[in-house]
């Protein structure tokens, strides 16, 4: 997520895609290590395509977050400017 962060034109929702998808793939791998069979990928596509709705959520309502919070800082330092 931070290299993604860094590169132009993804904004918070793909950055959180990407993060979802990330976990997502290091929580499969994870499983197929503990039960100690590949049969947990064939969950991935299911995996996959829940995250990914529930991660644009996600970064829908960080994105907003993102800019109430920049506002009430700014509201802040103004008036500690007075």
């Amino acid at each position: 997520m931070i290299l993604a962060k860094q590169i132009k034109g993804f904004s918070m929702v793909g950055i959180s895609i990407i993060g979802g998808i990330m976990h997502n793939v290091g929580q499969i791998i994870c499983a197929a290590f503990v039960v100690r069979t590949n049969g947990v990928f064939t969950y991935l596509p299911v995996l996959m395509i829940a995250g990914v709705v529930m991660v644009c959520f996600i970064g829908i309502a960080a994105s907003l977050v993102i800019v109430r919070v920049k506002a009430l800082y700014t509201q802040i330092a103004y008036y500690k400017q007075i």
